[in-house]
């Protein structure tokens, strides 16, 4: 009786322990990106294609994909004090390796105020389908159609690839506060 009430504690305590150590890995991507408000009509989906129902403080883990209707918005908190916008008939997916955090703007618009510059190490980077936006200590606007991509930058500076990024077609560089860049498909061969 002794071994099988020692044995059924061993297989509990293992199992908690794995448990724990699922909701350690999500904390740590969760401690990055959270949402804070929304309003009108928002889904969220998880990286198994789950839907969430959206809350205020909802921490985002990495595949996790929002959209919202028309006239809707999510206000997400990147760290302590920067705030991402996601606009109206705008879809965004999450994804973070480490301390290395990127949007995946599908569709739509988004507006970022990342007013303090990230911690050591930290990154965090807009993409579109023509566009990446490595983002530090700036605010601005990113705007796509799914084809083609829009940047214009209020504060700071940001490294912008513009192109065909996934084929590697694509120019790098440097766009300043006042400053507006746009890009379109290269064609592919």
């Amino acid at each position: 009786m002794k071994k099988r009430l020692l044995s059924s504690l061993l297989v509990l305590c293992l199992a908690l322990g794995m448990a724990l150590s699922v909701v350690a890995a999500e904390s740590v991507v969760s401690s990055v990106l959270k949402l804070t408000s929304y309003d009108g009509t928002v889904s969220i989906h998880n990286k198994n294609g789950r839907a969430m129902t959206p809350a205020e403080d909802m921490k985002l883990y990495n595949g996790y994909t929002l959209a919202t209707g028309a006239d809707s918005y999510v206000y997400l908190q990147l760290g302590d004090s920067s705030v991402v916008k996601l606009c109206s008939n705008s879809t965004l997916s999450v994804s973070q390796s480490g301390k290395n955090l990127e949007a995946h703007l599908k569709t739509g618009e988004l507006m970022f105020d990342v007013s303090n510059t990230l911690e050591n190490g930290e990154t965090f980077n807009v993409r579109t389908s023509t566009m990446v936006t490595g983002i530090r200590g700036t605010v601005g606007q990113i705007q796509t159609d799914g084809r083609g991509a829009a940047l214009a930058l209020l504060a700071g500076e940001v490294a912008v690839s513009t192109g065909n990024v996934s084929l590697g077609t694509f120019k790098q560089e440097l766009v300043a506060a006042g400053q507006h860049v746009s890009s379109v498909p290269i064609p592919s061969d």
